[in-house]
């Protein structure tokens, strides 16, 4: 199966209201190389490629996409994130990890929340729902950074639909080395019989 490359050079131009030319300029190349990269006729360089890139301010992979269903989903996500519909595109789709089990009498959750101490995280129980969210500031600031690979993100949220029924009032959470522990015995009284009349 042979890939196409779809290339958002113009879409890109264009939300930033950026001629031909302007883009030219910027990149130190002609006006016709530009509409031939718009068009697909021609691929950059990858020196090229990341100047374009740094000029966008996206990275490459958001820029020059393998092929048309994959343009149209970044598209997508990059309109609800350009429209602030989501918080940002880490934070809201942070998949914060859990394991779920019974031990004994007691329903266990943990979760990971790495970089997040006891005062950032939030924990509630509605009925059958277990909600995770946590803030913090961030420790830098970006213009610090020499070198980011953590990217940790500074909010997260996770509702669980929990399996069993527990007692909420006699729950506990802790978090302990970026994992939270949340341990809270199953509910007593099991599903209640009404009396029709």
């Amino acid at each position: 199966m042979k890939h196409r490359i779809h290339i958002r050079i113009r879409d890109l131009r264009k939300e930033r209201s950026l001629t031909q030319e302007g883009l030219a300029d910027q990149l130190g190349i002609s006006r016709q190389t530009v509409i031939a990269l718009e068009s697909g006729r021609c691929l950059p360089s990858l020196p090229l490629a990341l100047q374009i890139a740094d000029i966008f301010n996206r990275p490459m992979e958001q820029i020059f996409l393998w092929d048309e269903a994959l343009a149209q989903q970044m598209m997508r996500v990059q309109e609800l994130v350009d429209s602030e519909r989501v918080l940002l595109a880490a934070e809201a789709s942070l998949p914060v990890a859990v394991d779920v089990y019974r031990l004994g009498d007691n329903l266990i959750v943990d979760a990971l929340v790495p970089g997040f101490s006891k005062r950032e995280v939030n924990v509630e129980v509605e009925a059958n729902r277990l909600i995770i969210s946590g803030e913090r500031e961030p420790s830098i600031e970006g213009d610090d950074y020499l070198a980011r690979e953590l990217a940790l993100p500074h909010r997260f949220s996770r509702t669980l639909s929990l399996p069993v029924a527990i007692d909420a009032d006699q729950a506990t959470a802790q978090v302990k080395r970026g994992l939270l522990r949340v341990e809270a015995p199953l509910a007593s009284r099991g599903p209640q019989r009404l009396t029709v009349r």
